[in-house]
């Protein structure tokens, strides 16, 4: 399924792809700016969530970034960018609510 974003959300079988609802999830975490997220902290959040599957987070955030809902910012480790909600993002996730 495409939103208006042009973010697709699909379940394959045996695979526990993106669905809407795992991006959301990823989505609400990154926008509490009291912490710089990268993908292992991310992991750790959405592990806590009540999701009922596995969700790839570098995935999640790569579909994310690539309609401009988040952006990656280096960190002192190039293997985790610190991961940030745009306004656009914001914009994304209030139509969600």
């Amino acid at each position: 399924m495409d939103d208006e974003f042009g973010l697709k959300c699909t379940r394959k079988r045996g695979y526990c792809g993106m669905n809407e609802k795992d991006l959301v999830a990823a989505a609400r975490i990154l926008a509490n700016t009291d912490s710089e997220w990268n993908w292992y902290t991310l992991d750790r959040a959405l592990a806590q969530q009540p999701t009922s599957e596995w969700v790839n987070v570098v995935e999640a955030v790569e579909a994310l970034a690539r309609q401009g809902l988040v952006t990656m910012l280096p960190s002192g480790n190039p293997a985790m960018p610190i991961y940030r909600l745009t306004d656009l993002g914001q914009k994304w996730l209030q139509n969600r609510d």
